[in-house]
């Protein structure tokens, strides 16, 4: 059982990154660095409060760093770094494949207008300014068709990693439509 909650934590090196992009959000556990060993606290635990008077007896003044559930993580993407996630699994003959898909909204000089034409199988979305709207967004996605992701945390872990690199690359050109 300790496992499985185990396994819902982002990776080590997932969290420097995150720190880096900014994440400071209290967190039910921590890494310690020398050793990359992950800790479970009995109290929130982020940037500011570490080795405070928190800490456990048998924890040690080592350097510490959030270690953030990947759920957590996912949440921040989306309101701090306007970075969507979306996650599915895709049925076969004998299985299913754990998949992903990352969306994010392009800056806003190069959303394009086109021409909508109506479709009648979708009354009423000729009303919205979505219905005119093309080139919104950009995304990437990921099929688990290798048995990448055998299980949900490992699909949410690639997630992360990829997103990881989706900010470093693309940084402040995406809008975020939660920082207006």
């Amino acid at each position: 059982m300790l496992d499985t909650f185990l396994k819902q934590f982002v990776e080590f090196d997932d969290a420097i990154e995150l720190i880096v992009l900014g994440f400071n959000e209290p967190c039910l556990g921590y890494f310690e660095i020398e050793t990359k060993e992950l800790k479970i606290t009995k109290h929130p635990f982020n940037l500011e409060n570490k080795n405070s008077e928190w800490s456990q007896p048998h924890e040690t003044n080592a350097p510490k760093i959030s270690a953030p559930l990947l759920n957590q993580v996912i949440e921040w993407l989306e309101k701090e770094k306007g970075i969507f996630l979306t996650v599915h699994q895709e049925f076969y003959g004998e299985g299913y494949n754990h998949c992903w898909q990352l969306k994010w909204y392009q800056p806003k000089d190069n959303w394009e207008w086109v021409n909508y034409q109506p479709n009648p199988d979708y009354p009423g979305i000729e009303n919205t300014q979505y219905a005119n709207m093309k080139s919104l967004y950009n995304g990437t996605y990921c099929y688990g068709d290798n048995n990448e992701y055998p299980d949900w945390n490992s699909v949410l872990n690639g997630a992360v990693k990829i997103a990881i690199k989706v900010i470093k690359e693309e940084g402040d050109t995406i809008y975020n439509p939660n920082k207006k």
